[in-house]
């Protein structure tokens, strides 16, 4: 339809033209560069409907409103820059609009800038409706399922929120955000929530954004308060952080069904027992059918199951089995036989991530569920210097679990310290030791992250030879909360030794001192990347106002 729009223009506004030229190539130069007019072939339109009288010059005397209307609308920011880089004539005929349109392509750039504010982020976002459309992309990026539980998991570990990279100050922005919306106390909750009632009330405030990430602090205090908020604006909310006090397992469940379009879900704090459990079955029970992840790491559920019920975790699971991907938990979420029953019947089909701190017990109740398949299992142990001494879990324990997920495991996370009964590696050949025979082979694994402090035991090389064949990434992780030079670094890891052992490896890298928020003065957080090329790159990275050093090659 646009281009018979456009055929009819040409034709009414140039009846009296008689000859059509062959093609027309007009050259400029313009502050040194050689700019082309664009070529209309007109045998096409001669073959299609007969000669024609219309000039195609005649195409830059279009009527402004068939540019308004029909054509600029529909060109994407890439498209009109090549619009005005075809011609002078358009270039000067769209003046007034290029930094408007252009303004999509350089906002990526611009929001990664140190003097990026949340007013100026504001104002992008008014110009038109394809800044919107990016900066509202960038974040939700920021704010999406997967960039969450990752953040969480590698966060002292390979990755710190103070730590300076390219995403370092928009990372502040997105904070910034979010701590607009987090609410500590019943007085916070209570304005914002006549805020938005006098917003929703307002026509002049019909299509104004309500929040999609909020943080409350419930208590029976306030807990009315909160139920009214997410009552009357809770289907708004992808990403909700619940920190609760003493709330029973009944009212805990009538909020959350408040939330039907929650994606991240965390919860914290203390679900207390409830004698008359009963009166849940009063209440509408929460349809979580998009949560994609659950983070009860820090959530105490053990006085909820006092009355002889199932108690909360186990409860809030049955109501977002079917699409939950990423669970974030506790040694102790695994203590509640019912929860062991749903995690091994098949409730979970889409499971495929799962971060959990481990003991002996937990790994021997991972061990038995062999009814999820996950692609990614991060074991750690958070308390793993206990008395100046470092906690070991023998790789007995960790084998079986490793077998369980061994077919469908993509990237195997060991961040706990794991020994055998030989002693450790002490530099001399076992090539013909094949480390503990009980583990199958990993068909399907890529990515293995371990502390650094594994790689010198005697079962480390043996494993990855032999079960880890098509290993492409070994990611090895400090415990000293050291920063080690990169010749440290090399003396710890027998780098020739692990290409010539795994064919398919192609990078190791090494993580030191991302443990605290703020370091000494023994140095900042340092990556260390070695290729299979033999070249070596280390990255100083800083923190807070600092600037990141180049990278250097060795």
């Amino acid at each position: 339809m646009m281009t018979m729009m456009v055929r009819l223009a040409l034709a009414r506004q140039d009846e009296e033209e008689q000859e059509r030229k062959r093609f027309q190539q007009h050259v400029e130069v313009i502050e040194g560069e050689q700019q082309l007019e664009p070529y209309f072939d007109s045998s096409y339109d001669d073959r299609i409907d007969g000669p024609s009288e219309v000039s195609t010059t005649s195409i830059f005397a279009l009527f402004p409103e068939i540019w308004e209307t029909c054509i600029l609308p529909d060109l994407s920011s890439k498209d009109f820059h090549s619009l005005i880089n075809a011609s002078v004539h358009w270039r000067k005929m769209f003046h007034p609009q290029i930094a408007n349109e252009l303004l999509p392509l350089v906002l990526p750039i611009l929001m990664k800038h140190k003097s990026i504010t949340l007013k100026s982020l504001l104002k992008w976002r008014q110009v038109n409706r394809k800044s919107k459309s990016v900066i509202d992309t960038i974040v939700g990026g920021f704010l999406s399922p997967e960039i969450y539980y990752d953040q969480f998991c590698n966060k002292y570990q390979s990755w710190s929120p103070v730590v300076v990279d390219g995403n370092h100050h928009f990372r502040n922005l997105i904070k910034e955000i979010k701590s607009q919306y987090k609410f500590d106390c019943p007085l916070q909750l209570q304005n914002f929530t006549a805020h938005l009632a006098s917003v929703s009330n307002d026509s002049r405030f019909r299509n104004f954004p309500h929040p999609s990430v909020m943080e409350l602090r419930v208590d029976e205090g306030n807990i009315d308060i909160a139920a009214g908020l997410l009552a009357a604006h809770g289907h708004n909310l992808s990403m909700v952080s619940l920190n609760v006090s003493s709330v029973s397992a009944p009212s805990m469940l009538s909020l959350l069904s408040c939330l039907p379009n929650l994606r991240v879900l965390k919860l914290k704090g203390l679900i207390v027992p409830m004698s008359f459990w009963s009166e849940m079955h009063q209440r509408q029970p929460p349809q979580l059918n998009r949560l994609e992840v659950l983070n009860i790491n820090q959530l105490n559920d053990h006085l909820s199951s006092l009355y002889g019920e199932d108690g909360f975790n186990a409860s809030l699971l049955r109501h977002c089995a079917s699409t939950l991907e990423r669970l974030i938990c506790s040694r102790d979420f695994f203590d509640s036989e019912v929860i062991f029953r749903l995690l091994t019947s098949g409730y979970f089909p889409n499971l495929r991530y799962l971060r959990v701190v481990v003991d002996e017990c937990t790994l021997a109740t991972l061990a038995r569920m062999g009814r999820l398949f996950l692609e990614e299992i991060q074991m750690v142990d958070i308390n793993i210097r206990c008395s100046g001494s470092i906690r070991t879990i023998d790789i007995s324990d960790v084998g079986p679990v490793i077998n369980t997920f061994a077919k469908t495991l993509t990237h195997l996370q060991l961040l706990i310290y794991v020994v055998a009964k030989r002693q450790p590696y002490d530099g001399e050949s076992d090539d013909d030791d094949d480390g503990d025979a009980s583990i199958i082979i990993l068909p399907k694994l890529k990515k293995l992250s371990t502390l650094m402090i594994n790689v010198r035991q005697n079962w480390f090389w043996p494993f990855i030879q032999s079960r880890c064949r098509n290993l492409e990434e070994l990611k090895l992780h400090d415990v000293d909360h050291l920063v080690l030079s990169t010749l440290e670094i090399l003396n710890k890891i027998d780098i020739k030794r692990a290409f010539a052992l795994l064919p398919s490896l192609q990078q190791i890298e090494v993580f030191c001192g991302f443990y605290n928020d703020v370091w000494t003065v023994e140095g900042s957080p340092r990556t260390i990347v070695i290729r299979r090329d033999k070249s070596i790159q280390c990255i100083d990275l800083e923190f807070d106002n600092s600037h990141c050093s180049p990278l250097t090659t060795v």
